[in-house]
C-alpha cells in the first residue's frame, strides 16, 4: 500500500533513492546526518494509514490466497486438532453465539471442533474429555478471522516447544466493520499486569491447562485473566508465542462481563504466588488499569552522577534529590570528569566537606561508559542509579519506585519517565529501529497523554531505556561488564539493555518515577561536527554488533507499527511476511 510522501511516489525510483540515502548513507558524517534529517522530514510527511485501508491492503484474502492457504495446510508435517471453547458466560444470546459460530465455519484450517460452555465447571469438563492438541478460547459474540486457526497451527508447527500463544486483536461492530486495532508487543509481563486484560486470541496446550487446575470460579469476569496468569507464571518466554496478526475481533455491544475489582483480585492472587509482599492498586491516571507496588528494597542506593564544569546543572540536580526524595538510604556519588571552573570546584568541595556527596576524580577524556564503570566499582550501595547531571527530580517516591523494581530478580534495568523542561514527554521507553538505531517513542507528546493503549501511564517492558536515569543491581551491573567503553557517548545504554535481555532479564520502564531532563544541556548538541562523527560511528558499531535484523525487529514493538514516527501509527508496510502461504505453499506429495 502506498502513501504520498512529500510528493514522492513510494513505488517510484525517487522514493527508493531517498530511502536508500536515508538508511545507508555513505557520506562523511558531517554531511550525512543533516541530509538524513532532511530526508527523514520529507519521508515523515506521509498521510497516516487508515485502518480500513490497512485491512484492505494487508489483511484481506483473495480467492488465490485462500487456495494457497489450503495448499499450505496440506503440506504441514502435522495437522493438529484445535478445540475452540466458546464461553457463554451468563447464558449469551443466540445472536451472540451465532456470530461466533459463523466465524468458525469460515475457518480455512479445517481441523477444529467447537464446544459451547456456560460456566467454569462446563469448561473444565471439556478439558477433561478433549483429545485435541490445543484449546482456543472464544467469548460468545466475538469472532475469529478466517485464517486465525491456520496461523495458530502454523505457529505451533514452527515452534513446537510453545505451550501458549496469543495474537493481536481489534473490535468489530454488528455490520462487520472493524476498528480500534490493538497491535501488541511480544509477551510483556509487567504491561500485562498493568492492563489486566485476558489474552486474545489465546490458544493453550491442554496439558498446561490441566497442570494449573483449569478454570476456577473466582474473579467473575476475569476468569480468563486468572487462567492466563496461572499459566504464564510457570512458562519460560520461549514457551509463550505472540502472533503479530489481527486474528481476534471483540464484538461491540456485548453486555459487560467484567465486574469492578475482578481483575485486581486475579492480579493480587498472582502476586501472592510469585511476589509475596507486592500489592496491586488502581492506576490513578489510567481508569480500569493497575499499578503493582513491590516491597521496598530497604538497601543502600548509590546515585552516580558524572559531571564536568556544570555547577548550575549539577546543583539543581543534587538539590532536587535532597529535597524531593523520600527513600532514606542513598548516597550521591559524583564523578568529576576534570572540572576546571572555580565555582564548580568550590561547589564540589562543599558537597564533599558537608558529607552531602562523595567525590571521585576522573580526568580522562570524556567517556560516559568508563566514568560510570569506575563509579560502579567504588559505589557502596547494592543498587546503582545512573543519573545525568542535567536531570531534576519531580516526585518524592521516584527512588523508592526505581529501587523496588530493580531489586526484583527477574528485572535487569529500570528506566524512568522523563519530561522536557516544557512538560512534554521525552522518555517513556525506547524502540529499536526508530530513528535508524533506536529512538524514544511518543517523544514530544503532552505530559498527561495516555499513549498507545495507555502505555505512557503503565509500567511495561520495552527493549531499552535511557541511562539518563536508570537503576540496576550493582552485582548484575558488574557481572554484565557494565557499559561498553567502546561506546563512549551514544547507544551505550541501548547496548547494555540488549546484553541484559540476552541474559534472560527484563528491561522495565515505570511511569511512577518522574524527572525533568534538560536534554543535552551537559553533553552538547549533535550539530557539533565532532559529536556528529561520534554519533555516526556509534550507530555503525551498533549495527555491526547486533545486526540489522535485531535492530529492525524489536520484539517489544509490533511489526505492524511504523518506524518512521514515534507515535505508534500503522506502518505503511508491515515488517513481516503477511502471506507466508504464498512462499511456503506447495502441492503435497
Amino acid at each position: 500500500m502506498g502513501a504520498c510522501l512529500a510528493g514522492l511516489d513510494n513505488k517510484g525510483p525517487l522514493y527508493r533513492l531517498a530511502r536508500a540515502v536515508y538508511r545507508r548513507l555513505a557520506l562523511p558524517i558531517t554531511l550525512a546526518l543533516p541530509l538524513r534529517r532532511i530526508v527523514k522530514k520529507a519521508l515523515s510527511r506521509s498521510v497516516k494509514v487508515s485502518y480500513p485501508r490497512w485491512i484492505a491492503s494487508f489483511d484481506t484474502l483473495s480467492a488465490s490466497d485462500r487456495a494457497a492457504v489450503r495448499s499450505h495446510i496440506g503440506a504441514f508435517a502435522a495437522r493438529p486438532e484445535i478445540t475452540v471453547l466458546i464461553s457463554s458466560s451468563g447464558g449469551a444470546s443466540e445472536a451472540l453465539l451465532s456470530r461466533s459460530l459463523r466465524s468458525l465455519q469460515r475457518q480455512l484450517y479445517p481441523h477444529w471442533t467447537s464446544c459451547v460452555a456456560d460456566g467454569w465447571r462446563d469448561r473444565n469438563k471439556v478439558l477433561e474429555v478433549s483429545g485435541s492438541a490445543y484449546t482456543a478460547l472464544l467469548e460468545a459474540g466475538d469472532e475469529l478471522s478466517e485464517h486465525a486457526l491456520y496461523f495458530a497451527a502454523l505457529e505451533f508447527q514452527r515452534h513446537p516447544g510453545a505451550r501458549l500463544l496469543f495474537s493481536d486483536e481489534d473490535r468489530i461492530d454488528g455490520r462487520g466493520r472493524r476498528h480500534d486495532p490493538c497491535f501488541k508487543p511480544d509477551f510483556s509481563p509487567d504491561l500485562f499486569l498493568s492492563q489486566g486484560r485476558a489474552l486474545r486470541l489465546a490458544v493453550y496446550e491442554p496439558r498446561l491447562l490441566r497442570e494449573v487446575g483449569g478454570f476456577r470460579p473466582d474473579f467473575g469476569g476475569s476468569r480468563d485473566l486468572d487462567l492466563a496468569l496461572r499459566c504464564t507464571e510457570r512458562l519460560s518466554p520461549a514457551e509463550i508465542r505472540h502472533i503479530p496478526r489481527v486474528l481476534y475481533h471483540v464484538g461491540d455491544g456485548k453486555p459487560a462481563v467484567l465486574a469492578p475489582g475482578d481483575a485486581g483480585g486475579a492480579i493480587q492472587a498472582h502476586l501472592d504466588r510469585v511476589s509475596p509482599g507486592a500489592r496491586v492498586v488502581a492506576a490513578s491516571r489510567a481508569p480500569g488499569c493497575h499499578r503493582v507496588i513491590y516491597p521496598a528494597a530497604d538497601t543502600l542506593v548509590s546515585i552516580v552522577i558524572p559531571t564536568r564544569d556544570h555547577r548550575v546543572l549539577l546543583s539543581r540536580c543534587v538539590e532536587s534529590i535532597r529535597r524531593r526524595t523520600d527513600y532514606p538510604r542513598y548516597e550521591i556519588l559524583i564523578v568529576d570528569n576534570g572540572s576546571s571552573d572555580p565555582e564548580t570546584l568550590a561547589y564540589l568541595e562543599a558537597l564533599s566537606r558537608h558529607g552531602e556527596a562523595r567525590l571521585l576524580r576522573d580526568a580522562r577524556p570524556f567517556n560516559y561508559s568508563a566514568l560510570n564503570n569506575r563509579a560502579a566499582q567504588e559505589a557502596r550501595g547494592e543498587i546503582l542509579v545512573l543519573l545525568n547531571d542535567d536531570t531534576e527530580v519531580i516526585g518524592r517516591d521516584w527512588l523508592r519506585e526505581m529501587a523496588s523494581q530493580a531489586w526484583r530478580r527477574e528485572v535487569g534495568l529500570v528506566g524512568a519517565k522523563l519530561y522536557y523542561p516544557d512538560g512534554a514527554i521525552h522518555h517513556a521507553g525506547i524502540v529499536l529501529g526508530l530513528a535508524e538505531v533506536a529512538g524514544h517513542h511518543h517523544d514530544g507528546f503532552p505530559r498527561n497523554a495516555g499513549g498507545y493503549f495507555g502505555n505512557l501511564l503503565l509500567a511495561g517492558n520495552p527493549s531499552a531505556v535511557t541511562a539518563a536515569c536508570c537503576a540496576v543491581r550493582k552485582e548484575l551491573y558488574l557481572a554484565a561488564g557494565g557499559l561498553d567503553e567502546d561506546l563512549p557517548r551514544d547507544f551505550n545504554d541501548i547496548d547494555f539493555c540488549l546484553r541484559l535481555r540476552e541474559r534472560g532479564l527484563r528491561v522495565l520502564w515505570t511511569p511512577y518515577a518522574e524527572l525533568i531532563h534538560h536534554v543535552s544541556a551537559s553533553r552538547g548538541s549533535l550539530n557539533v561536527p565532532a559529536n556528529l562523527e561520534a554519533f555516526g560511528e556509534a550507530a555503525r558499531w551498533m549495527r555491526r554488533r547486533w545486526g540489522d535484523e535485531r535492530i529492525t525487529n524489536d520484539s517489544a514493538y509490533n511489526p505492524n507499527l511504523s518506524l518512521e514516527e514515534p507515535d505508534f501509527r500503522l506502518a505503511s508496510r508491515p515488517r513481516l511476511d503477511m502471506r507466508p502461504y504464498l512462499r511456503e505453499s506447495r502441492t503435497p506429495a
